[in-house]
């Protein structure tokens, strides 16, 4: 009865050492995965140590320890900063757990600090460059947004400023054409004035010389004409000079209204031209003036002078 009690404590102790072993053994190929960052095999080694081992608190400890940090990491990869920084501290919590785990957890927060830094650098510079933008500055709202898109913007985190700094990259685009454009066109613009500057005191000569030239073949008419009228003796008058005598021979008021007949009057088979004068004190009232072609002579129709009829002759 004594051996049999003592071969059955013999076969406990052996079989209690198997499993202690064994325990042993997977707790050190869970922490040689996470030194290799093999993280499912460290979590399959960790489970396979709690199977039929009643005190396990150690491997509890790894294996809760390493599926926080493994939800860390699936929580930065999602930009959900605020989760992977809650599991990251529950890892450094686990003193008795892996050493290891607990500094790849510290390394994950300084990640996390990290990124968070750039991020608020990253929106600091795409606000300035949409300050500039409104402000209509151009060029420096397009050189600050490619600080932005020049930076690695891979992360999800990042994602979102991508788009709205891409955005704003092609609105400034549009805007820079658009003011390119405008200063193409301002520039022919100010090209054509400075052309038509040149060309117009050249328009302007031209323009005063037929006019000083106008006067003085006006000039020399009513010097003629005023002669002619004057020495009563000159021959051949033209209607224009006839036109011209009737206006110079005396001081008409400004608004008196001249008009010379189209075709000559005779008079006892004699010619003469004729001029109506609308007086301008006396509305309605218009006197026809003879004038003869051969002498300068002027004769007023409606006050009796040569009171005879008269035919116009074509």
């Amino acid at each position: 009865m004594r051996k049999i009690m003592f071969s059955s404590f013999v076969f406990l102790y052996i079989l209690s050492g198997c499993n202690n072993n064994a325990y042993q053994n997977a707790i050190q190929k869970g922490l040689d995965y996470i030194a290799s960052e093999d993280y499912k095999k460290a979590e399959a080694a960790f489970e396979l140590a709690l199977e039929g081992e009643k005190d396990a608190s150690g491997a509890t400890a790894l294996l809760t320890q390493l599926r926080n940090y493994l939800e860390a990491l699936d929580a930065l990869e999602l930009a959900d900063l605020e989760l992977a920084t809650e599991k990251a501290e529950e890892v450094s919590r686990l003193t008795d757990g892996s050493s290891a785990l607990i500094h790849k957890a510290e390394e994950l927060l300084l990640s996390i600090e990290d990124l968070l830094t750039k991020q608020s650098a990253l929106t600091e510079n795409y606000d300035l460059a949409m300050q500039y933008f409104e402000e209509g500055k151009y060029p420096e709202a397009q050189e600050t947004i490619d600080t932005v898109l020049n930076s690695d913007l891979d992360h999800l985190l990042f994602h979102p400023l991508k788009n709205d700094a891409d955005m704003l990259q092609h609105n400034i685009e549009i805007a820079l054409l658009e003011k390119e454009k405008i200063e193409v066109e301002l520039e022919a613009e100010i090209a054509v004035e400075d052309e038509q500057v040149e060309i117009e005191p050249t328009n302007k000569e031209l323009v005063e010389g037929k006019e000083e030239e106008k006067e003085k073949v006006e000039t020399e008419k009513l010097e003629e004409t005023a002669t002619r009228s004057a020495n009563k003796g000159l021959v051949n008058l033209t209607p224009e000079d006839a036109f011209q005598a009737i206006k110079n021979d005396r001081d008409w008021p400004p608004s008196t209204i001249f008009e010379l007949e189209p075709d000559v009057l005779a008079f006892d088979g004699k010619p003469y031209y004729g001029i109506y004068v609308e007086s301008p004190t006396a509305p309605g009232r218009t006197d026809l003036y003879l004038i003869d072609p051969t002498d300068g002579s002027v004769y007023n129709y409606d006050q009796g002078d040569l009171q005879r009829p008269y035919i116009k002759v074509k």
